[in-house]
């Protein structure tokens, strides 16, 4: 009896922690938001890698309406994967969560989207070729209060540029730069302080830098330090 009595406790504890375990596994971030490839009728989509030494593999949600997931892909032990058939002239929603060996499912990640281009020989515009594929930001770090950092890019061809900085939610921090036109050539010109919209230090961690043309856009990640 005893014997049956004890089996039953290491059962609790187990499910118990099992329980605990899944509650606490992380989230991912999803980084269709930094990089992405769309064609006809499909996107590559990228995230984090979960770090955990019990990953099982990645889910990957989506569907045509925000928070609403009607279907999945299960991509295995990879950072990357390629979704095809989706529905073109629309825009589609990612989530991505990660599963151990039992099936314990972490929360989703951040939401993203992204609208399918209508077809594989679509001409980009004349300027989704202007900036070169080298953009960072110096110094990174940079902690504050007291220091900057200097965004570093390139551009091809005279356009328009929207530089701005979110953070790991996807939400929108500061914008440095909205719709100015930008020479040919390097640019350091263009620099963060830390700050969000209202002037605000922001919190330590690390935030997304989106450099926008009119149809093509880069990322770079700056770690923040106070």
């Amino acid at each position: 009896m005893n014997y049956v009595i004890t089996l039953m406790k290491d059962y609790f504890v187990y499910c118990y922690n099992l329980f605990i375990n899944q509650a606490k596994r992380p989230p991912i971030y999803l980084l269709l938001f930094f990089y992405t490839t769309l064609n006809a009728g499909s996107v590559t989509v990228s995230w984090d890698a979960n770090t955990e030494n019990d990953l099982a593999g990645y889910r990957i949600y989506y569907g045509e309406s925000s928070g609403n997931y009607n279907n999945y892909v299960y991509a295995g032990n990879k950072t990357s994967f390629q979704i095809s058939g989706l529905e073109v002239g629309i825009r589609h929603f990612f989530a991505v969560t990660s599963i151990d060996f039992i099936g314990n499912e972490s929360a989703y990640s951040n939401e993203v989207s992204a609208v399918i281009s209508k077809k594989d020989d679509e001409e980009p515009p004349n300027d989704a070729q202007s900036l070169s594929t080298l953009v960072y930001n110096f110094p990174n770090p940079f902690k504050i209060p007291g220091e900057s950092t200097f965004i570093r890019y390139e551009l091809e061809s005279s356009t328009e540029i929207i530089i701005e900085i979110f953070d790991m939610n996807n939400q929108l921090v500061k914008t440095l730069v909205k719709n100015e036109l930008k020479g040919v050539g390097e640019h350091t010109e263009d620099v963060w302080d830390g700050t969000n919209s209202t002037g605000q230090l922001v919190a330590n961690g690390v935030y997304i830098c989106r450099i926008q043309l009119t149809d093509v856009q880069k990322f770079v990640k700056i770690a923040v330090i106070r």
